[in-house]
């Protein structure tokens, strides 16, 4: 019955696609229907690229099994991956030798082919990793079964990217790599935390080092995770060469810089909370593992990627983004507090839960201001960033939020409010109705206010000219160690163009015939007071020009 199941829809499916690549390829000369049939045949061939890798791994599961697994194997098992094999493969390569040679023409240029990559890597890199990290572990025959599943997929994800090497996207070349690099960090930096955890666990909670199964399972489990993460984090970002493309930019600062400060920020808040819990009611040893892992992994991803990030604009970005997560947690920490003032007016206030929301806002409170005070730096005068447009929209992004979030808290609080006093509920009870969502709005309301304060100082400076920050110089001249002393000296980005000397100024009239007699492929040409100045560059090896000396 699977057999069956499977070999009716795919040769359906089959069938649809031979129909659709034979209109294709009989209008494809009609522009109106391009992109239309660019996605169709991508869809296609995507979907029957991920039934063909499907049954390649069935049939290696199979046959890792043992020596004879194709004849242990249950017939239905054979059959259903057999069917998927024999279908998807031969489709899929008759759909991939006619997408690479539409490749070749405009298709190469087309956004579909982009989607197309970003999607394939974002697929094939999460199966890898997921079947590698649960298959490298040889617990039982699942394991297996994952390894299967994460060697094929990693094979359909090498084919991609030997694809995407031939054929370079139109645009934002860089996203499906920067997809893979992600997965790649998001597992290294979870399986970083689960091997932390389950050493601290164990070293807390035994007498000895003498790990029990269960633990030395968790132990081997997390460095699993760890090295397949970090393997394909160092394959698709780590030993690639750096560029400036938003894919890459976003991994970077987005991920490494953000996420791994709201990782490191919310590791120690919680840490710091634990320490204040032990003050009244004992150190609980469960969660030490996971806050000491989340500040040590987070803060380590954090100060890589923040190396990463040289230019002016994204050190700017660098720096808001922390300061925005830790203005979040303060505003978390200032809404706890109100709450648990309120709270206090309650007889349930002493509880044990109560407590914990109060250590949690003083932590909060303890860990956040700090780093937000450092980051923003609201005491510098002058502020270099004043007025910037990455500070602008970070006042812009954050008090708006704030302001909404704001807004909903009242609604909420009002309506808490009116539905106590409508109900004849005590004092005590409404306090404890509205606490929550009115701590919300006190946080809020300082935050929105504050923020909208230096968005309007900064609306005021508009006449004002912005400062300009130089980012990239371009540097043309014989002298190489110039170039090289402003990269190292101002950190910023320098192009260099060698010349073959101080060039000729002719008249406008003049520069057709004098650039047809240049010997060179490389000219510049400026604009200056007594006409225009023709300057030959040079290649590397490319000696200059003895015939003219001005050239």
């Amino acid at each position: 019955m699977i057999a069956f199941g499977a070999l009716i829809p795919l040769l359906i499916l089959a069938g649809l696609i031979a129909g659709i690549a034979a209109l294709a390829k009989r209008n494809d000369n009609e522009p109106h229907d391009g992109f239309a049939r660019r996605l169709v045949i991508s869809a296609l061939t995507f979907g029957l690229t991920i039934v063909a890798v499907v049954g390649i791994a069935l049939l290696v599961d199979i046959a890792l099994g043992s020596f004879d697994g194709l004849a242990r194997s249950g017939s239905s098992d054979v059959a259903g991956a057999l069917a998927m094999t024999l279908v998807g493969v031969p489709a899929a390569f008759f759909l991939w030798r006619y997408q690479l040679t539409a490749l070749a023409g405009p298709d190469g240029r087309s956004v579909v082919w982009l989607l197309h990559m970003s999607l394939a890597t974002a697929v094939f890199s999460i199966g890898t990793v997921i079947g590698l990290g649960n298959g490298l572990q040889f617990e039982d025959s699942g394991s297996r079964t994952a390894l299967a599943f994460g060697l094929t997929f990693l094979g359909a994800w090498l084919f991609h990217e030997w694809l995407g090497r031939q054929r370079p996207a139109p645009l934002l070349s860089g996203l499906p790599r920067a997809i893979g690099g992600g997965v790649g960090l998001v597992t290294a930096a979870f399986g970083g935390l689960a091997l932390i955890n389950a050493l601290i666990s164990q070293l807390v909670e035994s007498d000895d080092f003498i790990a029990s199964s269960g633990r030395l399972d968790a132990i081997k489990s997390g460095a699993v995770w760890t090295a397949v993460g970090l393997a394909v984090w160092v394959w698709q970002f780590a030993m690639r060469p750096r560029s400036d493309e938003l894919p890459e930019a976003t991994l970077t600062l987005g991920l490494g810089v953000g996420g791994g400060a709201l990782m490191g920020i919310g590791g120690l808040t919680a840490a710091v909370a634990l320490l204040l819990d032990a003050i009244t009611d004992g150190i609980d040893t469960q969660p030490i593992g996971e806050a000491v892992g989340a500040v040590a992994v987070g803060f380590l991803i954090w100060r890589y990627h923040r190396g990463l990030a040289t230019s002016p604009q994204a050190v700017r970005v660098s720096r808001h983004l922390v300061s925005g997560i830790a203005l979040i947690g303060l505003a978390v920490g200032i809404g706890v507090l109100v709450n648990a003032g309120l709270a206090a007016l309650t007889p349930a206030f002493a509880s044990v839960n109560e407590m914990d929301v109060l250590w949690t806002g003083l932590a909060a409170l303890a860990v956040n201001a700090p780093i937000w005070a450092l980051t923003w730096r609201p005491d510098r005068k002058p502020d270099p960033d004043h007025g910037s447009t990455v500070q602008r929209t970070y006042l812009t992004v954050l008090g708006g939020a704030a302001g909404v979030t704001g807004a909903i808290a009242l609604i909420v609080f009002f309506y808490q409010l009116l539905e106590g006093m409508l109900e004849g509920d005590s004092v005590a009870g409404i306090v404890d109705g509205t606490r929550a969502p009115l701590g919300i709005v006190v946080a809020t309301g300082l935050v929105t206010a504050y923020h909208y304060k230096a968005w309007a100082a900064s609306r005021s400076d508009d006449d004002e000219p912005e400062a300009i920050t130089v980012e990239r110089v371009t540097f043309i001249g014989s002298d190489t160690g110039v170039a090289e002393a402003l990269r190292s000296e101002l950190g910023v980005r320098t192009t260099e163009w060698r010349s073959a000397g101080e060039g000729r100024v002719l008249a406008s009239d003049e520069l057709a015939a004098h650039l047809r007699a240049i010997d060179s492929t490389d000219v510049l040409v400026v604009e200056e007071e007594r006409g225009y100045r023709v300057i030959r560059l040079l290649r590397d090896g490319q000696r200059p020009h003895t015939g003219d000396p001005q050239e």
